[in-house]
């Protein structure tokens, strides 16, 4: 795990600093992220089988989607988390885990306000 200095930018020009946290998957962690979801999807498949007029198009959706979010889970190695104040209504949330891609657009939780959030140099 490390920290990254990063610039909260909100509404009206009010930016504020924060330090989020970057943690790296091992590939044991990556297959058992992938492998989840993965089943997931293929339990919606299976629970999507007595639905007979729409089950000729959810089961394959869901079989179909279950490979793909395997394939894209398993190329995922780094989380970003963290918890974030809001430069308007100054509240904390917390950061879902997601890949790393600068900028992040953030909507926060108490006030809905816009946010971007930027890495410092």
């Amino acid at each position: 795990m490390r920290d990254v200095a990063v610039e909260l930018r909100g509404q009206g020009g009010v930016t504020l600093p924060a330090t989020l946290q970057i943690t790296s998957l091992t590939d044991r962690a990556r297959f058992k992220r992938a492998l989840k979801t993965s089943g997931m999807l293929f339990g919606l498949a299976l629970a999507s089988l007595p639905i007979p007029p729409i089950h000729w198009i959810l089961v394959p959706g869901f079989l179909i989607a279950a490979v793909i979010a395997f394939f894209v889970r398993m190329q995922t190695n780094e989380l970003l988390g963290g918890h974030v104040n809001c430069p308007k209504c100054q509240a904390s949330f917390p950061l879902e885990s997601q890949p790393p891609t600068w900028p992040l657009d953030l909507t926060c939780h108490h006030c809905k306000a816009q946010l971007t959030v930027v890495p410092l140099p």
